[in-house]
């Protein structure tokens, strides 16, 4: 799936900052990364590629 944008909410702009010390930058460069993620199930993931 290409991404072609993300709107960013205020709330999750500063949560992203607050909780995990990330940029709207940060998001954006692992975004288009390409990044392997299969959801397995609501609230689960696989992160292929880590280890």
């Amino acid at each position: 799936m290409k991404i072609e944008g993300v709107i960013w909410l205020r709330d999750i702009v500063d949560k992203l900052a607050r909780k995990h010390h990330v940029e709207t930058y940060e998001v954006e460069e692992a975004l288009e990364n390409d990044p392997k993620i299969r959801f397995v199930e609501k609230g689960e993931r696989q992160d292929y590629g880590k280890k």
